[in-house]
């Protein structure tokens, strides 16, 4: 694959055509419809990074042990160790009410 020079105003082109085509492939989003999370700073190595929603607006993020990056409503952005199967498997087993 060839590499690319990142700019950090910019996603890569690699990046962009695939959140195009994936957006052109239909013209309404089915309900399993995935979204596309683009971050600007990556996680640590041997973290992931994941996007996450509660059902309860004063949900204590701080419950999940990770380091909270973000959160706006109901949502927040947290760092958690393991690769991104395992920090997945962690919320929802740990935590049923919050959507990944």
């Amino acid at each position: 694959m060839e590499e690319e020079t990142v700019s950090k105003s910019a996603p890569p082109a690699r990046t962009t055509r695939f959140v195009a085509s994936d957006t052109n492939a239909t013209q309404r989003p089915s309900p399993d419809s995935a979204g596309v999370a683009l971050y600007r700073e990556p996680a640590p190595d041997g973290s992931s990074k994941l996007t996450l929603y509660s059902t309860d607006e004063d949900f204590d993020w701080s419950r999940l042990g990770g380091e909270v990056r973000d959160t706006r409503g109901r949502h927040a952005v947290v760092v958690l160790e393991g690769d991104a199967d395992e920090a997945e498997a962690f919320v929802r087993a740990g935590f049923p009410d919050v959507r990944v």
